[in-house]
């Protein structure tokens, strides 16, 4: 998946050389759009070029302060607080133009004051594939969200057992189908856009026809 992010200009605020060897620290503060703190986000810098399964997110701090060990490297730093809306950057599903996930060099010494923003707030989606004859769970089927105003733009997901899924959705109108072995594909709501803001936690059931 690629990595969604407003990109500022490389940052370097050194202020101090670290003590420990080639190991350096970046702090900063994450913030929502409106500048206050978000004290529930996870925040991570990610080595340009990396692969996204190599992330490691860390908690801010109650103030929405951050501190990340790092090596000498180019990073953009990301932020995320999926249980209040604002998604996983790492998905090109969550690309929003408001956030700033700033793109910084560290060279021999720690970087302070790195303001990280998050985008617009979106929902939480929680469903559950259910076979439509007998309304019971069905385990392991697919599920595809995927932007209305750019198709490239999805996330599959896979139910559980018991038919259950969640997924924090970006603030756009998504266009969501399932499937699963055995039955036939299903468009949720016969294919309406759904959108979410505001933290919103909408339940969903897709009912799939046997073949």
């Amino acid at each position: 998946m690629l990595r969604a992010a407003k990109v500022l200009g490389t940052i370097l605020l050194s202020v101090g050389l670290s003590q420990r060897g080639n190991t350096h620290v970046i702090s900063g503060t994450v913030t929502d759009m409106l500048g206050g703190p978000d004290a529930s986000a996870l925040v991570t810098a990610v080595p340009i070029g990396n692969a996204a399964g190599d992330v490691t997110w860390s908690k801010v701090d109650d103030k929405g302060n951050f501190r990340l060990a790092v090596k000498d490297g180019r990073y953009i730093v990301r932020a995320k607080d999926e249980e209040h809306g604002y998604p996983d950057p790492t998905f090109l599903l969550s690309a929003d133009a408001g956030a700033e996930f700033p793109d910084i060099s560290v060279e021999g010494a720690d970087l302070a004051g790195v303001r990280v923003v998050l985008g617009q707030q979106g929902g939480i989606l929680i469903g559950q594939i259910v076979d439509s004859h007998n309304n019971r769970p069905v385990g392991g089927g697919r599920i595809i969200v995927r932007a209305t105003q750019a198709p490239t733009q999805f996330v599959e997901l896979t139910a559980s057992k018991d038919g259950l899924f969640q997924f924090t959705l970006p603030h756009k109108p998504v266009r969501i189908t399932s499937t699963a072995d055995g039955y036939r594909t299903a468009r949720y709501a016969d294919g309406a856009e759904l959108i979410l803001s505001n933290g919103e936690r909408r339940e969903i059931v897709i009912p799939l026809e046997p073949k």
